[in-house]
């Protein structure tokens, strides 16, 4: 099982195989991206999206197709981060925010800080469709006095994909004696349909863990909470972490309490015993997937992510660290089933999980996306992804690279967190005539 240390960044982890026995190489993050097609690309004609329009290289992948724009981190000349919107079908720069003389755009942002997780975070502010960045802020007028030359500060930028102008800047703790003055948001950032809530040393660069939470129309803070974490969210909830290891005494080296939390209060509506050993799998739009026990006794349970009432459960022996999930309803995980490698596969409309009874292809490679009920697999050797269908295991599509979101006939390929380096190319491939 998975154990997730607070102190250190999350480890990275194996992703369940598409072919039996078959083995995958990289980490994984939970796996649960929510990726929305153009209304031009289906099942029936991603396929055809063999013909390359244009590419650029990213910073370890990090790249979001926003409705008719890309929008990726890149490094400049001096290794600094940028911000960068492009038109999808063209690859025409139409913005770029860069670390400049004058600071970034003009502002005084100093600079962009490294997102965490490693990805674009795609947002709605106030129906403006906007990316979420970390920056390090000269703007320190609402600092306290009392704690004398302050020159930057951590902060939160709300960025319009279509144009780059910046929307807001929120600060989530005001440099201040009772946080040391030093406040640092280093860790996750997590998105509701209202909120972003962003967590790190709250009470200083070498203080205890804290989350606060931002309203997505304006920046402001809303709610703060310390010695919790805020790692994963669903649409209508958020997941928090707290290290227990020196209270709950279940006998595990690390001993670890999940909660759900309430987005508007930031308080608990349910929690798991930690002497359970759970872990987080994956996450779909109001449910929850965890793994509780190990060895023979390790059982797969979805909960309704705001009650946290049980709504389903398999057991299976030895479970796997990461479930590939369309974000949506469905999400499957490789288990072990009468001895043998199988598929599971949980439907959250239904409250279900099912064993799949077909395999992919020996070649198909590793799962890393569900999408439209087609299980994608992506082999290394070929740089090909195959889409299988969920109810009979047909394949029903073949095309280079990966599928990493569309819009129209476009899509866009680059690599997922667990399978990116510092240097990752962004690939836009449309419809071959």
């Amino acid at each position: 099982m998975r154990r997730v240390f607070l102190s250190a960044s999350l480890p990275l982890l194996l992703v369940a195989a598409c072919q039996s026995g078959s083995e995958t190489d990289g980490g994984a993050s939970d796996g649960s991206s929510v990726i929305e097609a153009g209304e031009d690309l289906d099942v029936s004609t991603v396929g055809t999206t063999t013909e390359l329009a244009w590419s650029a290289t990213t910073l370890a992948g990090m790249a979001a197709v926003v409705e008719d724009v890309v929008v990726f981190y890149e490094l400049d000349e001096n290794s600094d981060l940028v911000l960068t919107g492009a038109a999808v079908d063209s690859g025409e720069l139409l913005w770029q925010l860069g670390q400049g003389e004058d600071g970034i755009d003009g502002t005084e942002l100093r600079r962009w800080l490294a997102p965490k997780p490693t990805k674009v975070e795609v947002v709605d502010v106030d129906g403006v469709p906007a990316v979420l960045a970390r920056a390090l802020d000269g703007d320190v007028s609402d600092a306290s006095p009392e704690c004398g030359e302050v020159t930057a500060q951590h902060a939160i930028v709300a960025v319009e994909a279509a144009t780059g102008e910046i929307l807001w800047t929120g600060h989530p703790a005001p440099p201040q004696p009772e946080n040391t003055c030093d406040p640092y948001f280093e860790h996750d950032l997590v998105t509701t349909a209202d909120i972003a809530v962003v967590n790190g040393s709250g009470n200083g660069s070498r203080g205890a863990y804290g989350s606060v939470a931002l309203d997505l129309d304006s920046g402001e803070v809303l709610w703060q909470r310390d010695g919790i974490e805020m790692t994963r969210s669903t649409s209508n909830a958020i997941i928090g972490v707290r290290n227990v290891t020196d209270e709950a005494d279940c006998g595990f080296d690390h001993e670890y309490l999940y909660a759900g939390i309430d987005p508007g209060s930031g308080e608990a509506l349910w929690e798991l015993d930690p002497c359970e050993n759970p872990s987080i799998l994956g996450l779909l739009a109001e449910q929850v997937l965890f793994e509780v026990g190990e060895g023979d006794t390790a059982a797969l349970r979805a909960l309704d992510a705001v009650t946290g009432e049980v709504l389903a459960s398999s057991t299976g022996g030895t479970l796997p660290e990461i479930c590939p999930t369309d974000g949506h309803s469905l999400i499957v995980c490789s288990v072990a089933a009468g001895g043998e490698e199988a598929l599971l596969l949980y439907d959250a409309a239904v409250s279900a999980f099912t064993v799949l009874d077909f395999q992919t292809e020996p070649d198909a490679g590793f799962t890393y996306l569900l999408w439209r009920g087609q299980m994608a697999c992506y082999s290394i050797d070929a740089n090909v992804t195959t889409l299988y269908d969920l109810e009979n295991g047909g394949k029903t599509a073949q095309f280079p690279g990966w599928w990493s979101g569309g819009s129209d006939s476009y899509r866009m390929s680059t690599p997922p967190e667990y399978m990116a380096v510092a240097d990752s190319p962004l690939e836009v491939y449309t419809v071959s005539d």
